[in-house]
């Protein structure tokens, strides 16, 4: 069987498999299809992926890589913007004189919130209710996934019997990675290089992933269910159906399906 990801846009879906990945969008109810070679770099049949803890830090930037490449200038100048951002506050020449907080009497309980993550939080929980479309766009990527990987047709009506939870999703090992975070970061106050801290904790988290303990995929599930998924309707498993046999074709024949060949932007991009 073709193994297979993908993550959902705003208006449509990327697939993505060894060699080939397509995406899917809409747009004013038409569905385009853009096909291209997956980057050598971003597969998951390179060396790397066999090796413990390399596989993992090497996932974050094979997936920010992917979606970076796949994403329009919108998302591409956000993503820019947040990094531009993050080494604005990392190299600012006058971090030092920044007034600091005095350390607490010893023996002292002392919670610390970080405004950040808090900021952080209603973020999530605003755009699980704002970005509808994008979540039913990732309900009906999983669902799809996970009927070809059940080994059936990819009609809408197969499709529509799957379930909209993934054992594969990222938003699983975003929960591992939350826990992995205060356990290192904040209970052990581990200091390392700035944005290595983000490949340490995927490193880490994937491999617990990989143990499939329960509670943390049980977590990954609530989270997928009730933040970043949305039940679809017919036309979002349609865009799923069409980009996903898109893709097992051109990885099969190097083709696309003859019924898809003549829809819009069929070319590779």
């Amino acid at each position: 069987m073709i193994p297979v990801a993908g993550f959902a846009r705003l208006n449509g879906i990327t697939f993505i498999g060894p060699k080939h990945q397509v995406t899917t969008t809409t747009k004013n109810g038409v569905i385009t299809i853009k096909h291209r070679k997956t980057p050598r770099i971003f597969s998951n049949s390179g060396w790397w992926t066999s090796v413990p803890l390399l596989r993992g830090a090497w996932m974050i930037v094979a997936m920010l890589g992917s979606m970076v490449i796949n994403s329009g200038w919108l998302a591409k100048t956000l993503m820019g913007f947040w990094l531009m951002l993050n080494l604005s506050f990392i190299f600012w020449p006058n971090a030092e004189t920044v007034p600091r907080t005095p350390p607490p009497p010893p023996d002292t309980l002392v919670i610390s919130i970080n405004p950040f993550d808090v900021l952080f939080f209603f973020m999530v929980i605003a755009m699980s209710f704002a970005l509808k479309g994008l979540w039913q766009y990732h309900a009906a990527e999983h669902m799809s996934i996970n009927t070809h990987e059940a080994g059936k047709s990819l009609d809408v009506k197969n499709i529509q019997q799957s379930s909209q939870i993934s054992p594969r999703c990222g938003s699983n090992i975003v929960v591992i990675i939350f826990l992995v975070q205060i356990l290192l970061f904040r209970v052990l106050d581990m200091k390392v290089i700035p944005f290595l801290d983000i490949a340490i904790m995927f490193a880490i988290s994937y491999e617990i992933h990989r143990w499939q303990f329960k509670p943390f995929l049980w977590l990954g599930y609530l989270v997928q269910k009730y933040l970043v998924t949305r039940k679809p309707n017919e036309y979002h498993l349609v865009v799923g159906s069409i980009g996903l046999e898109s893709l097992i074709s051109l990885e099969e024949t190097g083709q696309l399906p003859k019924h898809y060949a003549a829809m819009p932007n069929t070319s590779s991009k």
